[in-house]
């Protein structure tokens, strides 16, 4: 029993000393960090930070800053053409119950290159100045375990997002190509142009197309999708669901349907449009 009580008074004494030391800005792991680099020469930025809160901010700038609050160390390094924005664990990081870690990155408003996040379970945060003048990426892509991802006002060439689990809001999103594979969550994209292929083994998805100028293919192992699409739009629909309900509200072309699918041409029939649940709900409208 005595062995007990001292060891709980050891971590007792830990929580307290650790409290102590994050209050203290000049530590490694105090509670307010910042640095840069300058944006010259590089052609990616790539962000570590698991269980954090990250907001990219399009700036009028010519480097990358980053500011931090909360325990653990920041570092901005670059290393040839690539700027590495990264948080290292405290000692006292697992420890922490009630203050989230925020991490605030400002980038060049003209960078256009790449950009890979790997946040873990977090929150990240990205918009361009507005969605008639979009921040522009060559690629971007995001690594989640869990949290939630935010995105706005974006023209990007290449996007794509993984996640374990959490919530994908994603408006005003223009992509040459866009790849979404999620475990179990949810995923709303309103505005969206470009080809899109997406995968969740469970969950929601929702997505209203502002011009149809590509393919599009979602894939539900269980749960329900809604797709919204504009009167304009040209595409060969085929779609089923193994378990569930299927619509389409729209007058098809050569429409076929038996219950668990749909198929047939709105428009001319340019695009592909695909959608597949094996136990669930789909609306195309």
């Amino acid at each position: 029993m005595q062995k007990l009580l001292a060891f709980l008074a050891v971590l007792v004494c830990l929580y307290i000393l650790g409290m102590s030391l994050q209050r203290v800005s000049w530590l490694p792991f105090g509670n307010k960090n910042t640095q840069s680099a300058s944006i010259k020469h590089i052609e990616l930025i790539d962000i570590d930070a698991s269980a954090t809160d990250v907001t990219v901010i399009p700036d009028d700038r010519e480097d990358v800053k980053a500011e931090y609050k909360g325990r653990g160390k920041l570092k901005v390094t670059k290393n040839g053409d690539t700027i590495k924005v990264s948080l290292e664990r405290s000692l006292f990081q697992g420890i922490n119950f009630w203050n989230r870690k925020k991490l605030k990155i400002y980038i060049p408003e003209d960078f256009h290159d790449k950009m890979a996040v790997n946040i873990g379970s977090g929150r990240m945060h990205l918009s361009g100045p507005s969605k008639s003048h979009p921040m522009k990426l060559d690629e971007l892509s995001l690594d989640m375990t869990s949290g939630m991802v935010d995105l706005k006002n974006l023209n990007v060439d290449s996007f794509h997002h993984v996640g374990s689990s959490g919530n994908a809001q994603f408006d005003y999103v223009t992509a040459g190509i866009a790849s979404i594979k999620m475990s179990s969550g949810n995923v709303e994209m309103n505005h969206f142009q470009g080809q899109l292929s997406a995968k969740l083994s469970s969950g929601r998805f929702k997505g209203q197309i502002d011009q149809l100028k590509d393919s599009i293919d979602v894939k539900i192992n269980s749960g329900t999708v809604s797709l919204d699409f504009p009167e304009n739009s040209s595409f060969t629909l085929n779609g089923k669901v193994s378990s569930g309900m299927i619509s389409c509200e729209l007058p098809l072309e050569s429409r076929t349907s038996n219950g668990h699918s749909i198929s047939g041409t709105y428009g001319s029939g340019t695009y592909k449009v695909n959608v597949t649940a094996s136990s669930g709900k789909v609306n195309i409208y």
